[in-house]
């Protein structure tokens, strides 16, 4: 799962396994939160060089302070690509993926001869809403969908996945694949009407709106694919990238390592927008805290298509009472990095 909505949430869960504020306003974009202990700054301490390559604005929501604040040693943009690739294709968000990859690629070739391991953080652009193509790539025919929108959803989805492969087979062309581990997830979801023809993803918290994909890859290193099952969100990535690599340090994360075995694991999220939504998953049931007043169950496992408010015939209070406790917790370590920072 996703622990809130926007990339920018998504960058606090995963990187430093803190769980979004609740408010409109991103961690990212203030310039006060320059101190979180993360991925980047555990790697740098290991002796990374740590890298962080966009093919989007850098200024926008002002990731060139934000990342540089925080223990990054390099930050690409859409900038840079550009001048590489001056003859290229854009969408409303920047430069489309296909040129990021072949940036890396070349990126990786120019620091070969460097004798220090690299932890680079990789931001794509093109499956972002409006959905939109370049005019050089033709996806294949999908059966048409309910909407126009989805279909094109689905063919963004495609040429990700395409540009993804174009990175995955640099790797292994340079042979850096067989030395390398390769985490690949979502920063969000998207809706596409599942709910009142919705396909905005700051309105509502439903299952659509936090499930995202998490994939581990390891060549010649898994003897076989196996499939974690555990309940879990971004915040667990950074206790589960220190077990794998079997760094010793302090764990800031508020999450918990899926490489050991969690029989009683939960997922909380929020979405500040709209009506301001808190939700806790456990136990294939999900509670639902509306604007702090509203509660709402919903059975996972019998109601996929979460229709139907089990609270009145269920009163799980003592659950709400725990997912008060973690909102309590969250805003206050919230206020304890605005008031040192």
């Amino acid at each position: 799962y996703a622990n809130g909505v926007q990339t920018t949430r998504a960058v606090l869960a995963s990187l430093f396994g803190v769980i979004p504020r609740h408010t409109e306003k991103s961690v990212q974009s203030d310039t006060d939160y320059d101190k979180l202990i993360g991925l980047p700054e555990i790697f740098k301490s290991e002796g990374y060089k740590t890298v962080f390559f966009h093919n989007g604005s850098l200024k926008f929501e002002k990731k060139d302070i934000f990342f540089s604040k925080n223990k990054f040693d390099e930050i690409h943009g859409a900038k840079n690509i550009i001048k590489q690739f001056p003859k290229h294709e854009r969408t409303s968000w920047g430069v489309h993926d296909e040129y990021l990859m072949d940036y890396i690629s070349s990126w990786l070739d120019k620091n070969k001869t460097i004798h220090q391991p690299i932890m680079a953080t990789l931001f794509t652009v093109s499956h972002h809403h409006p959905w939109k193509l370049p005019k050089s790539y033709t996806p294949p025919d999908f059966p048409k969908t309910k909407s126009a929108e989805y279909d094109n959803f689905l063919k963004t989805f495609h040429y990700s996945d395409h540009c993804l492969n174009i990175f995955l087979e640099s790797l292994k062309k340079s042979g850096l694949d067989k030395n390398s581990i390769v985490f690949i997830l979502s920063d969000t979801s998207n809706p596409q009407g599942e709910h009142d023809n919705n396909h905005m993803l700051i309105k509502n918290i439903y299952e659509e709106n936090l499930q995202i994909p998490f994939l581990i890859l390891a060549e010649e290193r898994i003897e076989k694919a196996a499939l974690i099952d555990t309940l879990a969100s971004q915040i667990d990535i950074l206790p589960t990238v220190l077990d794998i690599f079997s760094i010793k340090t302090k764990n800031y994360s508020m999450g918990k390592s899926l490489v050991r075995k969690q029989d009683d694991n939960n997922v909380f999220a929020n979405n500040p927008f709209e009506l301001k939504y808190w939700t806790m998953i456990k136990n294939k049931r999900k509670y639902v805290l509306i604007g702090n007043k509203e509660k709402v169950v919903y059975d996972l496992k019998n109601d996929v298509l979460e229709k139907f408010n089990i609270f009145e015939a269920h009163r799980d209070n003592k659950y709400f009472n725990k997912l008060q406790r973690q909102i309590k917790y969250v805003d206050a370590f919230h206020k304890h990095m605005k008031k040192i920072y």
